[in-house]
């Protein structure tokens, strides 16, 4: 009998114990456990927010790119309106945008026999004045003639090429930066000048240099058909003004 009472005095107390053990136990999940669910809930939906986000830029990005290229095609727009917040640096070659009217000849910095030396102290202040949204370049021709960066190693065309980039950014940090591949000459000027006959590997040089850089590259082996388009002067070196609305367009149609 006495056994028993004992029993019956024990069984509240199991049951507070229990009930302690849950509510604890209930605490600790509610403190910590929970909170991290909530944590981990709350950083899904921001990624998924975030990755929407970014998908309906690229969208809206891609139809404003699609319309803009239309434009060109309907002959609506003039594909040199998008050089207006541009800054034009290069050789004799991008020299035709100035000479032949295409765009504003304070936006072209550019002349005959011009190398990536040429980017000095005029041309950082004209980019710092300027502040474009994108700065062009097309160098080449007479630096592979000069063999400019020669004594600076293996790449050192290119290790000179991209000290220049940068001492424009260091003025106008916001620029985005594109960079032309080396348009080669016609196989008739290679034949009798050696010099320019080293085009694609002088363009793999520029290549590197902007995807470690994050700069954008421009490709324009296809519309000068490797030196065989019909566009190029007489001296099978420069271009007619025919040239420049094709140039012009794949040079936007990279940044867009």
């Amino acid at each position: 009998m006495k056994k028993k009472r004992r029993k019956l005095r024990k069984q509240p107390l199991m049951i507070i114990t229990v009930l302690l053990v849950i509510c604890i136990a209930a605490i600790i999940y509610h403190l910590f456990f929970k909170d991290r669910d909530l944590q981990v809930g709350i950083g899904y939906l921001k990624a998924q927010e975030e990755q929407d986000l970014a998908n309906i830029d690229a969208q809206v990005t891609e139809n404003k790119r699609a319309k803009i290229l239309q434009s060109f095609e309907n002959g609506d727009r003039s594909v040199f309106s998008l050089f207006n917040d541009s800054l034009l640096i290069g050789d004799s070659r991008m020299y035709g945008f100035d000479a032949f009217g295409f765009v504003e000849p304070a936006r072209v910095l550019a002349g005959a026999g011009y190398t990536v030396l040429n980017i000095d102290e005029s041309m950082i202040n004209q980019a710092r004045a300027l502040q474009p949204d994108v700065i062009y370049l097309s160098f080449g021709v007479n630096d592979m003639g000069l063999k400019v960066g020669e004594n600076e190693g293996e790449n050192g065309y290119d290790s000179v090429y991209e000290e220049k980039i940068k001492s424009l950014l260091e003025v106008s940090p916001n620029s985005k930066i594109v960079v032309n591949s080396i348009i080669p000459v016609t196989p008739e000027v290679v034949e009798k000048t050696p010099r320019w006959a080293d085009t694609a590997s002088y363009n793999q040089l520029i290549k590197a240099m902007c995807e470690r850089n994050g700069w954008i590259f421009v490709d324009n082996d296809g519309i000068s058909e490797n030196g065989n388009m019909s566009y190029y002067g007489t001296d099978g070196i420069h271009f007619n003004d025919s040239f420049y609305p094709i140039w012009a367009a794949n040079m936007v149609e990279n940044v867009l």
